[in-house]
């Protein structure tokens, strides 16, 4: 018989407003079901997914899963440049951008991950991005992002997390006001008033 692919999940317990926490319990029956064996890690809080993924891929894990948002999953991909053990996405963040590009189920489909990933996904080699001195694999930026960012938390204590983007944003776009930047581009220099300025992957 073939041997069952052997899939390590790091859970965010704090993703999905408390989902991931819940995730935690039952995720484990989902992908057995899918013809994988899934064994569950909670991640005990930032910066530890790294430490995590180590481990999993020495104890030989093919594939590790991030279980959270786009955040969860550049902490966990941390722990995986050149190790060999592929990146699986299980996005149960408010963003998700990074499961969107490469093209994982959205919607009502995304119940259906376990499967998608244990019969359909492709494994392919992605760029990353670093700044100061933390991965990124979407995008990176200053300015408005980081404005954005702020507001929609403080948004969320007020209207809940469903407007909170909505929110932030519009606050955001009120109140946010151009900065002066010098951006370097392959040896050329502009300065300038900048709203945002986004290294993209």
């Amino acid at each position: 018989m073939r041997e069952r692919p052997r899939a390590y999940a790091i859970v965010n317990p704090a993703a999905g407003h408390g989902r991931g926490a819940r995730l935690a319990r039952t995720i484990g029956a989902e992908f057995e079901a899918a013809g994988m064996t899934l064994e569950v890690a909670v991640s005990p809080g930032p910066g530890e997914a790294a430490r995590l993924v180590s481990s999993a891929v020495d104890d030989g894990h093919t594939v590790v899963l991030a279980v959270g948002g786009d955040g969860t999953a550049s902490e966990v991909a941390s722990g995986m440049i050149g190790r060999g053990a592929a990146l699986g996405l299980y996005q149960i963040g408010s963003g998700n951008d990074l499961a969107r590009t490469l093209g994982y189920p959205r919607g009502r489909a995304r119940k259906q991950i376990a499967r998608w990933l244990a019969t359909e996904a492709s494994r392919r080699t992605i760029d990353v991005g670093e700044m100061n001195g933390r991965l990124f694999l979407n995008a990176a930026g200053v300015g408005i992002d980081g404005h954005v960012a702020e507001r929609v938390i403080a948004s969320e204590r007020v209207v809940g997390p469903r407007w909170a983007y909505l929110v932030g944003s519009v606050v955001s776009i009120a109140t946010y006001r151009p900065q002066r930047m010098e951006v370097r581009i392959d040896g050329e220099t502009q300065v300038g008033n900048f709203l945002t300025v986004v290294a993209s992957n």
